[in-house]
């Protein structure tokens, strides 16, 4: 049997962090984090072993996840974005092909996407 797939989660409201957590972790991923921020985030990945990340854009402070998603993007690691802006908070053309869900996210929809980027990411 395969060991389960590894989340990174960078979610900087903590309430909403815990139950994305939560949700993977009652479907079998482990998750790395969750981090708040930028710096414990870019820490936590470079301590910990992952197979996927969820991002968060918007972090407070007009700080966002885009270099963070650079990063990843360049190691080939899959991620997805999440927003609570919906449609209206616009990311750089560079991400038009990451998935991004709507914040509260559906659990199954959540789960779904998060096991299609992790068969992706190990295949």
């Amino acid at each position: 049997m395969s060991e389960p797939a590894k989340v990174l989660l960078l979610e900087d409201q903590m309430m909403i962090a815990f139950g994305i957590k939560a949700a993977l972790e009652k479907h079998g991923f482990e998750v790395v984090g969750p981090f708040a921020d930028l710096q414990s985030a870019e820490t936590g990945a470079n301590e910990n072993p992952f197979d996927v990340a969820l991002l968060d854009i918007n972090l407070g402070d007009g700080t966002t996840s885009e270099g963070f998603a650079d990063q990843l993007k360049a190691r080939d690691v899959p991620f997805m974005f999440l927003s609570g802006y919906g449609s209206a908070g616009q990311l750089p053309a560079r991400f038009e092909d990451v998935r991004r869900m709507t914040k509260p996210v559906a659990e199954n929809e959540l789960i779904r996407n998060v096991a299609d980027l992790a068969a992706r990411g190990r295949g």
